[in-house]
Protein backbone atom coordinates (compact mmCIF):
# COMPACT_ATOMS: atom_id res chain seq x y z
CA UNK A 1 0.00 0.00 0.00
CA UNK A 2 2.80 2.38 0.91
CA UNK A 3 4.66 1.47 -2.34
CA UNK A 4 1.57 2.18 -4.45
CA UNK A 5 1.18 5.59 -2.83
CA UNK A 6 4.79 6.45 -3.57
CA UNK A 7 4.35 5.47 -7.24
CA UNK A 8 1.21 7.60 -7.54
CA UNK A 9 2.94 10.62 -6.04
CA UNK A 10 5.93 10.10 -8.32
CA UNK A 11 3.71 9.87 -11.39
CA UNK A 12 1.87 13.06 -10.46
CA UNK A 13 5.12 14.96 -9.94
CA UNK A 14 6.80 13.66 -13.11
CA UNK A 15 3.89 14.06 -15.55
CA UNK A 16 3.88 17.91 -15.72
CA UNK A 17 7.63 17.95 -16.40
CA UNK A 18 7.31 15.46 -19.25
CA UNK A 19 4.36 17.35 -20.72
CA UNK A 20 6.36 20.56 -20.85
CA UNK A 21 9.39 19.03 -22.59
CA UNK A 22 8.10 18.83 -26.16
CA UNK A 23 6.80 21.85 -28.03
CA UNK A 24 3.08 21.68 -28.68
CA UNK A 25 1.73 21.97 -32.22
CA UNK A 26 0.44 25.46 -31.43
CA UNK A 27 3.83 26.67 -30.17
CA UNK A 28 5.64 25.05 -33.11
CA UNK A 29 3.29 26.76 -35.57
CA UNK A 30 3.87 30.18 -33.99
CA UNK A 31 7.64 29.79 -33.95
CA UNK A 32 7.71 28.58 -37.56
CA UNK A 33 5.49 31.40 -38.86
CA UNK A 34 7.51 34.09 -37.10
CA UNK A 35 10.79 32.46 -38.12
CA UNK A 36 9.73 32.13 -41.76
CA UNK A 37 8.89 35.83 -41.81
CA UNK A 38 12.33 36.64 -40.37
CA UNK A 39 14.13 34.40 -42.90
CA UNK A 40 12.23 36.05 -45.77
CA UNK A 41 13.30 39.47 -44.53
CA UNK A 42 16.94 38.56 -43.94
CA UNK A 43 17.26 36.84 -47.34
CA UNK A 44 15.83 39.73 -49.34
CA UNK A 45 18.31 41.25 -51.80
CA UNK A 46 16.97 44.63 -52.99
CA UNK A 47 19.49 44.62 -55.88
CA UNK A 48 18.22 41.22 -57.19
CA UNK A 49 21.86 40.24 -57.79
CA UNK A 50 22.68 37.48 -55.31
CA UNK A 51 21.78 33.88 -56.15
CA UNK A 52 20.98 33.47 -52.44
CA UNK A 53 17.84 35.55 -52.21
CA UNK A 54 14.15 35.08 -51.41
CA UNK A 55 11.94 37.47 -53.34
CA UNK A 56 8.26 38.13 -52.87
CA UNK A 57 7.64 40.57 -55.73
CA UNK A 58 10.12 43.25 -56.70
CA UNK A 59 10.73 45.51 -59.66
CA UNK A 60 13.74 47.78 -59.86
CA UNK A 61 15.51 50.27 -62.06
CA UNK A 62 19.30 50.04 -61.93
CA UNK A 63 21.57 52.68 -63.45
CA UNK A 64 25.30 52.46 -64.15
CA UNK A 65 27.68 54.54 -66.25
CA UNK A 66 27.20 52.04 -69.08
CA UNK A 67 23.43 52.33 -69.14
CA UNK A 68 20.14 51.59 -67.40
CA UNK A 69 18.58 48.21 -66.71
CA UNK A 70 15.10 47.27 -65.55
CA UNK A 71 14.35 44.03 -63.67
CA UNK A 72 11.25 42.40 -62.21
CA UNK A 73 11.06 39.22 -60.13
CA UNK A 74 8.14 37.35 -58.60
CA UNK A 75 8.34 34.62 -55.98
CA UNK A 76 5.66 31.95 -55.76
CA UNK A 77 3.99 31.01 -52.49
CA UNK A 78 6.27 29.12 -50.09
CA UNK A 79 5.61 25.37 -49.92
CA UNK A 80 6.23 23.16 -46.86
CA UNK A 81 8.37 20.08 -47.47
CA UNK A 82 8.63 17.99 -44.28
CA UNK A 83 11.32 19.84 -42.30
CA UNK A 84 12.13 22.30 -45.11
CA UNK A 85 10.52 25.11 -47.08
CA UNK A 86 10.60 25.51 -50.86
CA UNK A 87 10.10 28.60 -53.01
CA UNK A 88 10.33 29.21 -56.77
CA UNK A 89 10.95 32.55 -58.46
CA UNK A 90 11.01 34.01 -61.97
CA UNK A 91 12.80 37.13 -63.17
CA UNK A 92 12.71 39.17 -66.37
CA UNK A 93 15.41 41.78 -66.98
CA UNK A 94 16.91 43.83 -69.77
CA UNK A 95 18.78 47.01 -70.67
CA UNK A 96 16.96 50.15 -71.77
CA UNK A 97 18.33 53.21 -73.53
CA UNK A 98 20.42 51.50 -76.20
CA UNK A 99 23.90 52.23 -74.81
CA UNK A 100 26.72 51.17 -77.12
CA UNK A 101 29.19 50.45 -74.30
CA UNK A 102 29.44 47.02 -72.69
CA UNK A 103 28.25 46.81 -69.08
CA UNK A 104 31.26 45.56 -67.08
CA UNK A 105 29.94 44.90 -63.60
CA UNK A 106 31.97 44.20 -60.47
CA UNK A 107 30.07 40.91 -60.12
CA UNK A 108 31.83 39.87 -63.40
CA UNK A 109 28.60 38.59 -64.93
CA UNK A 110 28.37 38.96 -68.71
CA UNK A 111 24.63 38.90 -69.45
CA UNK A 112 23.86 42.46 -68.32
CA UNK A 113 23.54 43.59 -71.97
CA UNK A 114 21.02 40.84 -72.80
CA UNK A 115 17.29 40.61 -72.24
CA UNK A 116 17.20 37.69 -69.81
CA UNK A 117 14.69 35.32 -68.26
CA UNK A 118 15.67 33.55 -65.04
CA UNK A 119 14.09 30.75 -63.04
CA UNK A 120 15.17 30.16 -59.45
CA UNK A 121 14.59 27.33 -56.97
CA UNK A 122 15.22 28.01 -53.27
CA UNK A 123 15.21 25.57 -50.37
CA UNK A 124 15.56 26.57 -46.70
CA UNK A 125 16.30 23.90 -44.09
CA UNK A 126 15.36 23.20 -41.35
CA UNK A 127 12.18 24.91 -40.23
CA UNK A 128 12.87 27.55 -37.55
CA UNK A 129 11.26 25.49 -34.74
CA UNK A 130 13.80 22.71 -35.36
CA UNK A 131 16.60 25.06 -34.28
CA UNK A 132 15.32 25.22 -30.71
CA UNK A 133 17.65 23.26 -28.46
CA UNK A 134 16.23 20.14 -26.82
CA UNK A 135 16.83 21.60 -23.37
CA UNK A 136 14.22 24.26 -24.17
CA UNK A 137 10.80 23.16 -22.93
CA UNK A 138 7.42 24.20 -24.27
CA UNK A 139 7.05 26.41 -21.21
CA UNK A 140 10.34 28.13 -22.10
CA UNK A 141 9.15 28.73 -25.65
CA UNK A 142 5.75 30.05 -24.53
CA UNK A 143 7.43 32.44 -22.09
CA UNK A 144 9.78 33.68 -24.83
CA UNK A 145 6.79 34.30 -27.10
CA UNK A 146 5.01 36.21 -24.35
CA UNK A 147 7.99 38.41 -23.54
CA UNK A 148 9.13 39.18 -27.12
CA UNK A 149 5.85 39.21 -28.99
CA UNK A 150 3.76 41.21 -26.54
CA UNK A 151 6.47 43.87 -26.64
CA UNK A 152 5.11 44.87 -30.03
CA UNK A 153 1.77 45.77 -28.47
CA UNK A 154 3.46 47.67 -25.65
CA UNK A 155 5.44 49.64 -28.20
CA UNK A 156 2.27 50.30 -30.19
CA UNK A 157 3.37 48.61 -33.42
CA UNK A 158 1.27 49.83 -36.31
CA UNK A 159 -0.59 46.66 -37.33
CA UNK A 160 -1.00 43.38 -35.49
CA UNK A 161 -0.20 40.61 -37.99
CA UNK A 162 -1.91 37.29 -37.23
CA UNK A 163 1.11 35.55 -38.77
CA UNK A 164 3.57 37.08 -36.32
CA UNK A 165 1.49 36.95 -33.11
CA UNK A 166 2.61 40.35 -31.84
CA UNK A 167 6.24 40.07 -33.08
CA UNK A 168 5.41 42.74 -35.64
CA UNK A 169 8.89 44.18 -36.20
CA UNK A 170 12.15 42.67 -37.34
CA UNK A 171 13.78 43.65 -34.03
CA UNK A 172 11.13 41.76 -32.02
CA UNK A 173 11.43 38.70 -34.22
CA UNK A 174 15.17 38.66 -33.66
CA UNK A 175 14.65 39.16 -29.94
CA UNK A 176 12.37 36.12 -29.87
CA UNK A 177 15.00 33.81 -31.36
CA UNK A 178 17.63 35.18 -29.01
CA UNK A 179 15.39 34.27 -26.08
CA UNK A 180 14.73 30.84 -27.56
CA UNK A 181 18.50 30.19 -27.57
CA UNK A 182 18.41 28.58 -31.01
CA UNK A 183 21.32 26.64 -32.47
CA UNK A 184 24.05 28.90 -33.82
CA UNK A 185 24.34 27.02 -37.12
CA UNK A 186 21.04 28.49 -38.25
CA UNK A 187 19.05 28.07 -41.45
CA UNK A 188 20.70 26.50 -44.48
CA UNK A 189 19.75 28.17 -47.77
CA UNK A 190 20.21 26.31 -51.08
CA UNK A 191 19.47 27.97 -54.42
CA UNK A 192 19.59 27.07 -58.10
CA UNK A 193 19.24 29.65 -60.86
CA UNK A 194 19.00 29.15 -64.61
CA UNK A 195 19.20 32.19 -66.88
CA UNK A 196 18.64 32.55 -70.62
CA UNK A 197 19.80 35.60 -72.57
CA UNK A 198 17.67 36.19 -75.66
CA UNK A 199 19.49 36.40 -78.99
CA UNK A 200 20.91 39.81 -79.77
CA UNK A 201 22.40 41.12 -83.00
CA UNK A 202 26.10 41.95 -83.20
CA UNK A 203 27.06 44.23 -86.10
CA UNK A 204 30.64 44.24 -87.32
CA UNK A 205 32.85 44.93 -90.31
CA UNK A 206 34.15 41.84 -92.05
CA UNK A 207 37.96 41.87 -92.04
CA UNK A 208 38.23 40.52 -95.61
CA UNK A 209 35.40 42.08 -97.60
CA UNK A 210 35.00 45.20 -95.40
CA UNK A 211 31.26 44.70 -95.67
CA UNK A 212 28.91 45.35 -92.80
CA UNK A 213 27.76 42.04 -91.34
CA UNK A 214 25.49 40.91 -88.54
CA UNK A 215 25.26 37.81 -86.33
CA UNK A 216 22.78 36.77 -83.68
CA UNK A 217 23.89 35.01 -80.50
CA UNK A 218 22.09 34.00 -77.30
CA UNK A 219 23.65 33.53 -73.87
CA UNK A 220 22.94 31.45 -70.81
CA UNK A 221 24.14 30.73 -67.30
CA UNK A 222 23.53 28.26 -64.48
CA UNK A 223 24.30 28.96 -60.83
CA UNK A 224 24.20 27.15 -57.50
CA UNK A 225 24.59 28.62 -54.03
CA UNK A 226 24.65 27.47 -50.43
CA UNK A 227 24.37 29.80 -47.46
CA UNK A 228 23.92 29.86 -43.71
CA UNK A 229 21.62 32.24 -41.83
CA UNK A 230 21.81 32.16 -38.02
CA UNK A 231 18.66 33.57 -36.45
CA UNK A 232 20.36 35.22 -33.49
CA UNK A 233 21.03 38.94 -33.35
CA UNK A 234 24.68 39.36 -34.15
CA UNK A 235 25.66 36.99 -36.99
CA UNK A 236 25.92 37.69 -40.72
CA UNK A 237 24.42 35.62 -43.48
CA UNK A 238 27.28 33.90 -45.33
CA UNK A 239 26.84 32.56 -48.87
CA UNK A 240 29.04 30.84 -51.44
CA UNK A 241 27.93 30.47 -55.05
CA UNK A 242 29.25 29.15 -58.33
CA UNK A 243 28.14 30.18 -61.81
CA UNK A 244 28.94 28.95 -65.32
CA UNK A 245 28.13 31.43 -68.05
CA UNK A 246 28.41 31.71 -71.82
CA UNK A 247 27.88 35.00 -73.64
CA UNK A 248 29.17 37.03 -76.59
CA UNK A 249 30.80 40.43 -76.80
CA UNK A 250 31.66 42.66 -79.73
CA UNK A 251 35.23 43.19 -80.84
CA UNK A 252 36.68 46.57 -79.75
CA UNK A 253 35.30 49.38 -81.86
CA UNK A 254 37.56 51.06 -84.39
CA UNK A 255 37.09 54.15 -86.50
CA UNK A 256 36.86 53.01 -90.11
CA UNK A 257 36.72 55.36 -93.08
CA UNK A 258 35.41 53.93 -96.36
CA UNK A 259 35.13 55.62 -99.76
CA UNK A 260 31.73 56.77 -100.97
CA UNK A 261 30.49 57.51 -104.49
CA UNK A 262 32.10 60.94 -104.85
CA UNK A 263 35.80 60.93 -105.76
CA UNK A 264 38.15 61.14 -102.78
CA UNK A 265 35.16 61.30 -100.41
CA UNK A 266 35.05 59.00 -97.37
CA UNK A 267 32.56 58.21 -94.67
CA UNK A 268 33.89 57.38 -91.20
CA UNK A 269 32.24 55.50 -88.37
CA UNK A 270 33.21 53.56 -85.25
CA UNK A 271 32.34 49.90 -85.60
CA UNK A 272 33.54 46.52 -84.37
CA UNK A 273 35.97 44.87 -86.73
CA UNK A 274 35.67 41.09 -86.88
CA UNK A 275 33.15 38.56 -85.64
CA UNK A 276 31.92 38.76 -82.02
CA UNK A 277 33.88 36.88 -79.37
CA UNK A 278 32.46 33.97 -77.39
CA UNK A 279 33.22 34.38 -73.70
CA UNK A 280 32.83 31.69 -71.05
CA UNK A 281 33.08 32.44 -67.36
CA UNK A 282 33.34 30.13 -64.37
CA UNK A 283 32.62 32.32 -61.37
CA UNK A 284 32.85 31.76 -57.63
CA UNK A 285 31.40 34.34 -55.27
CA UNK A 286 31.63 34.78 -51.51
CA UNK A 287 29.17 37.16 -49.90
CA UNK A 288 28.05 38.42 -46.52
CA UNK A 289 24.74 40.09 -45.74
CA UNK A 290 23.78 41.98 -42.62
CA UNK A 291 20.63 43.90 -41.79
CA UNK A 292 20.82 46.13 -38.74
CA UNK A 293 18.44 45.17 -35.95
CA UNK A 294 15.73 47.63 -36.97
CA UNK A 295 16.02 46.77 -40.68
CA UNK A 296 16.74 50.40 -41.57
CA UNK A 297 20.07 49.62 -43.22
CA UNK A 298 21.85 46.63 -44.74
CA UNK A 299 25.23 45.86 -46.28
CA UNK A 300 26.01 42.99 -48.66
CA UNK A 301 29.74 42.85 -49.58
CA UNK A 302 30.70 40.38 -52.32
CA UNK A 303 33.95 39.04 -53.73
CA UNK A 304 33.92 37.28 -57.13
CA UNK A 305 36.67 35.42 -58.98
CA UNK A 306 36.55 34.36 -62.64
CA UNK A 307 38.62 31.17 -63.03
CA UNK A 308 38.48 31.20 -66.85
CA UNK A 309 39.76 34.74 -67.34
CA UNK A 310 41.70 35.36 -64.12
CA UNK A 311 39.63 38.39 -63.10
CA UNK A 312 38.66 39.52 -59.59
CA UNK A 313 35.79 41.77 -58.60
CA UNK A 314 34.70 43.34 -55.30
CA UNK A 315 31.33 44.99 -54.73
CA UNK A 316 29.77 46.69 -51.70
CA UNK A 317 26.00 47.18 -52.03
CA UNK A 318 24.48 49.44 -49.39
CA UNK A 319 20.69 49.31 -48.94
CA UNK A 320 19.05 52.32 -47.31
CA UNK A 321 16.07 53.46 -49.42
CA UNK A 322 12.62 52.34 -48.24
CA UNK A 323 9.19 51.96 -49.78
CA UNK A 324 5.95 53.19 -48.21
CA UNK A 325 5.80 50.16 -45.90
CA UNK A 326 9.29 50.72 -44.52
CA UNK A 327 10.85 47.84 -46.47
CA UNK A 328 14.32 48.39 -47.91
CA UNK A 329 13.99 48.54 -51.69
CA UNK A 330 16.98 50.48 -53.01
CA UNK A 331 20.45 51.85 -52.54
CA UNK A 332 23.84 52.04 -54.21
CA UNK A 333 26.63 49.59 -54.98
CA UNK A 334 30.29 50.55 -55.29
CA UNK A 335 32.58 48.03 -56.97
CA UNK A 336 35.99 47.41 -58.48
CA UNK A 337 37.39 44.85 -60.94
CA UNK A 338 41.06 44.35 -61.64
CA UNK A 339 40.93 43.71 -65.41
CA UNK A 340 40.00 47.32 -66.10
CA UNK A 341 41.32 48.69 -62.78
CA UNK A 342 38.25 50.86 -62.50
CA UNK A 343 35.62 51.69 -59.90
CA UNK A 344 32.02 50.88 -60.82
CA UNK A 345 28.97 52.61 -59.37
CA UNK A 346 25.33 51.64 -59.69
CA UNK A 347 22.10 52.85 -58.09
CA UNK A 348 18.85 50.90 -57.87
CA UNK A 349 15.36 51.43 -56.51
CA UNK A 350 11.91 49.85 -56.72
CA UNK A 351 9.50 47.46 -54.97
CA UNK A 352 5.99 45.99 -55.18
CA UNK A 353 3.64 43.79 -53.15
CA UNK A 354 3.02 40.19 -54.22
CA UNK A 355 -0.63 39.19 -54.86
CA UNK A 356 0.37 35.50 -54.65
CA UNK A 357 1.58 35.75 -51.04
CA UNK A 358 4.91 34.51 -49.68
Amino acid sequence: MRLNAILVVAAVSITPVLASEALTDETTKKVDLIGTKLVQEEMTDPSLTSVSRLTDLQALLAATRAGTRVEAEIGLKTTDLASSKFKASFKLAGPIGGSESEARLATLEGLADYVTFSAGLHLTHPKPSHLIRKKQTNTDAVNALKVACTAGKREGSAQQDDKTFGCDTRALRRELFDKLEVKKFGIQVYSLEFRYGASKTFEYLDTESFERMGEEHAGYSAAFSVGFLPLNQHVYFVGLSGRYEKSYVSQPGQQICLPVGIADATQCETIAVGTPLEVTRTLAQLEFRKYVKSGALAVNPRYTHDFDNGVNGVELPLYFLKDGKGTLNGGIAVGWRDDIDSVTLSAFVGSLSNPLGN
